[in-house]
């Protein structure tokens, strides 16, 4: 669980608190493991340090030559750790050197440790479309991501983004930025002119409300533009608040004349 989480975080800070020579030595022990779950859980941490430990180019070379999983975990940690700096390269450096065969569940934590000065269009480039299951786990970790620095322009990229960004990767945005600033991400969508685009903000923050402010987000759910979403949308919030405040939900399930 957790304890076990931070206790291997906090030794491989241990293992690596040695000279240069011996680092060497604790990578190849990580790498010849016999229990499976504890190497999978330490190359992670251990490819954050690869490149204290390794040349880059040495990095690029070892990962190929490991097995499926070894190079699955240590890539994650390595790509995590160059995403700070360099977005754009980490997730290529991903893309490039996963495993073939090998799916893409260690791209949404390198998405979330992307730096705050990265060119988030530029890394959303290499992605394919949101058709594809991986690319919208991966761009929904991403767009969560930069909807916690400059929300508005995470935004207007979606709304550009011509269909290969799906619409429900604004969830994602107003979600994120509601968090934080519930009231701001509020005036941003009554703010839009384009129906449809509201009409999309709405059940978004509808979504975002309903468990905790089932009140507002009945109020923003009334907003949806197209029918059948509206009234289910209504109907989910009304489920929730009812068990909060039977009368009001009521009376204002009355009020619409359901």
């Amino acid at each position: 669980g957790e304890v076990r989480r931070y206790a291997i975080g906090s030794s491989i800070h241990v293992l690596f608190d040695c000279k240069q020579d011996e680092r060497h030595e604790v990578f190849e022990w990580a790498l010849n493991l016999t229990d499976v779950g504890l190497q999978s859980e330490l190359l992670p941490s251990i490819g954050m340090f690869m490149q204290g430990l390794l040349e880059e180019k040495d990095c690029l070379a070892v990962i190929p030559q490991l097995g499926k999983q070894q190079a699955l975990d240590l890539l994650e940690g390595y790509c995590r750790s160059q995403a700070a700096s360099d977005g754009p390269k980490a997730v290529a450096t991903y893309i490039s050197l996963k495993p073939e065969g090998a799916d893409f569940s260690g791209l949404p934590p390198v998405m979330r440790s992307l730096g705050e000065k990265t060119d988030f269009a530029a890394v959303d480039k290499l992605l394919p479309d949101d058709s594809k299951p991986i690319a919208r786990e991966s761009r929904t970790a991403m767009m969560k991501r930069w909807a916690e620095i400059p929300p508005k322009a995470a935004h207007e990229y979606v709304l550009a983004s011509n269909g290969k960004v799906s619409s429900g990767q604004m969830d994602v945005v107003l979600s994120t930025w509601a968090e934080s600033q519930r009231e701001a991400a509020e005036t941003w969508v009554r703010e839009q002119t384009d129906t449809k685009i509201r009409s999309h903000g709405a059940h978004a923050m509808a979504t975002h409300m309903e468990n905790d402010f089932p009140d507002h987000a009945w109020s923003w759910a009334l907003e949806i533009q197209d029918a059948a979403q509206r009234d289910r949308k209504l109907k989910e919030v009304h489920a929730i608040w009812l068990k909060r405040d039977p009368v009001a939900a009521e009376r204002a399930r009355l009020s619409i004349g359901n």
